[in-house]
């Protein structure tokens, strides 16, 4: 009894130093490896074009929750580690700006996205 009583206070710091490693080892494994990134970054791009294509322009927000949903769905991964703003900031508005500079240099997307005659 007297050993716990000498030792409990560091008993108590390894454990708490122990749980606090075993929580940032968890996290980490949770995270995205570099190769999910860039598949995921690629599923963005065809989404966004999917998006922009179904809804038209002026529905942003109706557009972004389609993307968010079917991401999840393809990469649940994404619900765990980031928030839904998180998701638009990080990644959805990389895919639009991919979008942008496709229409604005290539005439051949601009014809196939919004379906005009050249």
């Amino acid at each position: 009894m007297e050993f716990l009583k000498a030792y409990l206070p560091m008993i108590l710091i390894a454990v708490i130093v122990f749980s606090l490693a075993a929580i940032y080892v968890s996290d980490t494994m949770k995270k995205p490896k570099e190769e999910q990134l860039k598949e995921l970054e690629k599923y963005l791009r065809y989404l966004v074009w999917q998006a922009e294509e179904y809804f038209g322009s002026k529905t942003g927000q109706l557009k972004l929750a389609m993307v968010y949903n079917l991401a999840v769905q393809k990469f649940p991964w994404i619900a765990e580690v980031m928030t839904y703003e998180e998701f638009d900031q990080k990644y959805v508005k990389g895919a639009l700006e991919w979008l942008k500079k496709q229409l604005e240099e290539n005439q051949a997307v601009r014809t196939l996205l919004y379906k005009d005659v050249i």
